[in-house]
């Protein structure tokens, strides 16, 4: 199962009007997410707790709440930034 977390929502959101490849990716993220079978990851309060106590080496707080995602679900983030590895969680790409 391939889980997409709610905070990439966000995150793609808040983000898409100062980023051209950003602006580029579906408007209906929901669709988009649906049409590839894969499933929302919600955000909890275990996760808010857990990324509210990771390190603070890193500014990106969208950063810290996918990280602990990753670890409380026991899961790997597929992302670029591989940095993201630095809070422990697995990193693919």
């Amino acid at each position: 199962m391939v889980m997409i977390s709610a905070i990439c929502a966000y995150e793609l959101e808040f983000k898409r009007p100062r980023h051209a490849e950003l602006q580029r990716m579906p408007l209906d993220l929901d669709e988009a997410v649906s049409g590839q079978e894969f499933v929302w990851l919600s955000m909890t309060a275990e996760h808010a707790t857990a990324a509210g106590r990771l390190p603070r080496f890193r500014g990106d707080p969208f950063d810290h709440i996918l990280a602990a995602q990753a670890s409380i679900e026991e899961a790997a983030i597929v992302t670029r930034d591989s940095r993201i590895g630095a809070f422990g969680a697995v990193v693919i790409w």
